[in-house]
């Protein structure tokens, strides 16, 4: 099952979701995406937005754009672009799952933090 997208925003916000475990997660909103900075990594979620020059309404065209976006950065920057994991899902009895097991479209990309490349 599908989580809605007020949940799945929640869900990436919460410290608890990732592994290894961090303390705080920072939420940034951009026009197109939001960004989970967690630790050592960074997630971005593309929005579901439909405008002349961008579509990114559907799991399926995120998941391209996504793709899309690891490949040509992961060339330019291969220690900032690790991969794609997939959006959160429910469980059987209606709890968010560890969705970076998930079986779903990977669509949100995974990234390095710079502050971590810094140290």
């Amino acid at each position: 099952m599908v989580l809605c997208l007020e949940d799945k925003l929640a869900f990436l916000a919460r410290a608890s979701t990732y592994r290894p475990l961090v303390t705080e997660v920072e939420v940034i909103e951009t026009h197109l995406s939001w960004v989970f900075m967690a630790g050592e990594a960074v997630y971005k979620l593309k929005k579901p937005v439909l405008r002349p020059s961008v579509y990114f309404g559907s799991l399926a065209t995120r998941k391209i754009h996504c793709e899309s976006e690891i490949s040509l950065n992961q060339r330019l920057a291969p220690w900032v672009y690790r991969g794609a994991v997939p959006e959160p899902m429910l469980d059987a009895i209606g709890r968010p799952m560890a969705w970076f097991y998930g079986t779903a479209p990977s669509s949100i990309s995974k990234l390095t933090s710079f502050s971590s490349r810094l140290r």
